[in-house]
């Protein structure tokens, strides 16, 4: 399978700003923008802000504002969104399934916003030097389902 460098299109489903319901810990969320947001934080008004955000965007603006739990940008983020990731594609057969169906494509959130932690920039500013970081995760995700089934 040839590489997916967009999450968009028909692999829309990959990005944190695809609208599904997804359940964690006894709450649902209404995307995994709103989720990752959300655990930004461990002041529970600022968290019902961003889960009550009406879109992924508004999340994403939201959770800019929340006080950041210690050690947030250090570590904290990556696991929040391992933890984020295992709820969307876990917990869901169809999602599941279309992760696998990604089979062994290398993933990259090609984007022109400059998202070089969880992505890679595409612009001429950027000069693609990304991390990637949601597209590994993916990919690491993928591989555990795949040594599971």
């Amino acid at each position: 399978m040839p590489d997916i460098i967009s999450f968009t299109g028909e692999y829309h489903f990959l990005s944190n700003f695809y609208e599904r319901p997804i359940h964690f810990r006894g709450m649902e969320f209404k995307s995994g923008e709103h989720l990752f947001n959300a655990l930004k934080t461990i002041d529970i008004t600022e968290a019902l802000w961003v889960i009550n955000a009406p879109t992924p965007g508004i999340a994403k603006q939201r959770g800019r504002k929340v006080t950041l739990k210690p050690n947030w940008d250090s570590t904290e983020r990556f696991k929040a969104m391992r933890s984020v990731l295992g709820a969307k594609f876990l917990d869901d057969q169809g999602m599941r399934i279309s992760l696998l169906d990604t089979g062994d494509a290398y993933l990259e959130e090609g984007n022109n916003w400059h998202d070089n932690v969880w992505g890679i920039c595409n612009c001429s500013k950027c000069n693609k030097q990304g991390e990637n970081h949601l597209g590994k995760l993916l990919m690491e995700l993928r591989d555990d389902l795949n040594r599971w089934m």
